[in-house]
């Protein structure tokens, strides 16, 4: 035969509910959230974008359609800003410059064969007023780095570039 359960104490039902609220509190005030919020650096007049251009000046053609996609995808999935193709429709303008991408060697085998790389990616970000051309936001320099073992430089260039991205939009939904 089962016992009957002893009924709980109002100070302890009193904590086990509140205590789920003092851990939501905790998270948020640690800055996490439970999927995107919208923030954005970018002033609400600005956040009517297109894509100015990419400055590219590797011998990689492939990085600026992947760039434009990726920066795209990423800032509207985190409903940072809206997209337009046409600039004469923006309220602003952002540049993309890639600074550096590479892929040196960074660990050599006894016999001089390339074990590990490191795929390189350094660019900033520029938005502009498409009124005036008042720089709105800079990103700074960005700098990321993906290490891989030969015979992985596609998947190389995939990960350094979408990580890349994605710092960008860290920094202009100021959760960095």
């Amino acid at each position: 035969m089962k016992t009957p359960a002893t009924p709980m104490s109002p100070a302890r039902a009193a904590a086990r509910a509140i205590l789920p609220l003092l851990v939501l509190l905790l998270l948020w005030g640690c800055g996490y959230s439970f999927g995107e919020s919208g923030q954005s650096v970018l002033p609400e007049r600005y956040r009517t974008l297109a894509i100015a251009g990419i400055e590219n000046p590797t011998t990689m053609s492939w990085l600026e359609p992947r760039l434009r996609k990726l920066l795209r995808d990423e800032l509207t999935r985190r409903g940072v800003v809206t997209w337009v193709d046409e600039q004469k429709d923006a309220d602003a303008l952002l540049s993309l410059r890639i600074i550096r991408y590479n892929r040196p060697t960074s660990v050599t085998g006894s016999s001089d064969e390339t074990l590990q790389s490191t795929a390189n990616f350094d660019f900033e970000a520029t938005v502009k007023s498409a009124l005036d051309g008042s720089v709105v936001w800079s990103s700074g320099r960005i700098d990321q780095s993906w290490p891989f073992f030969s015979g992985q430089e596609s998947e190389a260039d995939m990960e350094v570039t979408m990580l890349g991205i994605r710092r960008l939009a860290d920094r202009m939904a100021q959760n960095y």
